[in-house]
């Protein structure tokens, strides 16, 4: 098992990581729209935190850290990313 599949795991999150990541990107396009990308969010701490309560919430994943929820977002992207490189 991965540290991050661990991550996950230990914070109550029964699937996948790959899902996982579309299900915080989801929820970012829906509950951010002021702004465009992950690294906006995490530049404005307050935000960035209450997008992982959010999410928590939501989710109903009480004790998931806010690391793997924002890294989510940010391997959402670098996925993105690696995709488009190849096409």
């Amino acid at each position: 098992m991965t540290n991050y599949r661990r991550l996950l795991a230990d914070g109550g999150y029964p699937g996948e990581p790959i899902d996982f990541y579309r299900e915080v990107h989801q929820l970012f396009l829906n509950h951010c729209p002021r702004f465009k990308t992950d690294e906006q969010l995490m530049r404005n701490p307050t935000d960035a935190l209450a997008f992982c309560n959010l999410f928590r919430t939501a989710m109903n994943l009480p004790s998931l850290p806010d690391d793997a929820i924002l890294g989510a977002l940010e391997n959402h992207r670098k996925i993105g990313r690696r995709r488009m490189a190849k096409i």
